[in-house]
């Protein structure tokens, strides 16, 4: 099965802070109070001023500088992540980077093999406070399951 997402990953009052700045970002809430901004594919080849080549050992094939800098700006309103994630057949990896202060806090971390509660965005989510209620992992409990494709989150 597959799944891949590019996103900012924050609270909703964090994420609402770096709409403010780009009118093409969308929020999308979740549950316990954590959103997140599907970037996908079209936004980021727009935004993007040159084609960057897939370098061995890159840890994020999306990562661009405009979305650095909004990780930087809005990292001074609270906890802000980069996410992405790629699955096919059951194989694939996630990749998170977490900022507060105009700083990484926590990352950047790749993962294709740990248990689910080590995952790089089990960490992060479990770092901006999410709590284990019903489901299995901060992933879940959040809702991040409920769309497979980047595009298919600005469908709502």
């Amino acid at each position: 099965m597959t799944y891949q997402l590019q996103a900012l990953l924050a609270s909703i009052s964090t994420l609402e802070a770096a709409k403010q700045n780009d009118s093409d970002l969308t929020v999308v809430p979740l549950r316990q109070g954590i959103g997140i901004i599907p970037i996908p594919y079209s936004l980021i080849k727009q935004k993007r001023s040159q084609e960057i080549p897939l370098e061995p050992g890159q840890l994020f094939r999306f990562m661009d500088d405009w979305i650095v800098q909004i990780l930087k700006t809005t990292s001074f309103v609270d906890l802000i992540a980069y996410i992405e994630v790629d699955y096919f057949g059951g194989t694939g990896h996630q990749a998170a980077v977490l900022w507060k202060a105009g700083k990484i806090t926590l990352g950047p971390l790749w993962d294709e093999k740990s248990p689910l509660r080590r995952k790089p965005i089990n960490r992060v989510l479990k770092r901006m406070g999410v709590k284990l209620e019903d489901h299995i992992d901060q992933f879940d409990e959040v809702g991040l399951g409920a769309h497979r494709w980047t595009d298919d989150w600005l469908k709502g």
